[in-house]
């Protein structure tokens, strides 16, 4: 009947036994402290969680979790989580999703070639499949691209596609498409 908080800091110096229901609570408890602004603790109980292992199907989740909360803790980090949650993935919208997150933390890093790679595959892989999330890839791309000491052809040819569609067409409208909610 304890909080989750309350069991996973004692789950943190219990041997990992491949146990589902550890995995759980680990994770609301992550969750929880996320949202009580404890980033520290929820990368905690999400590495614990890593290390239960999770169940195969759950993995993928578990690092966009992980990758998602060190975001605030540490960036390199984050970056190889994410970029390996985006590797399990196979539904083409997830993985739009996990790309994103990924292409971003790759822009906050000064990744900026590799932030343009994962933009472009992934608006390649979307392939027009959803509106919204292409536009998100598409502002989250001419962001790092213009940020590179000398923007490809391509990144400024789509800057100029945005632009004639009018909505939000400048660099700062680009940024706040590009932020994954």
């Amino acid at each position: 009947g304890a909080r989750p908080e309350q069991v996973a800091a004692h789950l943190l110096h219990v041997p990992p036994a491949a146990d589902s229901g550890v995995v759980a609570v680990l994770r609301e408890a992550a969750r929880r402290a996320r949202s009580r602004g404890a980033p520290d603790s929820a990368v905690a109980y999400l590495r614990r969680a890593l290390a239960e292992p999770p169940v195969a199907s759950e993995r993928a989740d578990l690092l966009l979790e992980l990758g998602s909360a060190e975001t605030l803790l540490s960036g390199e980090a984050a970056a190889e989580h994410l970029r390996e949650a985006h590797g399990l993935i196979h539904d083409p919208e997830r993985r739009a999703a996990a790309a994103a997150l990924l292409g971003t933390q790759l822009f906050y890093l000064h990744r900026l070639d590799e932030s343009v790679a994962v933009f472009t595959h992934a608006l390649d892989e979307l392939g027009g499949g959803d509106a919204e999330r292409e536009r998100l890839l598409e502002a989250g791309l001419i962001s790092a691209g213009l940020f590179r000491p000398r923007p490809q052809d391509e990144v400024l040819g789509r800057l100029e596609r945005v632009r004639s569609r009018g909505g939000d067409p400048d660099l700062r409208g680009c940024h706040r498409l590009a932020r994954p909610v």
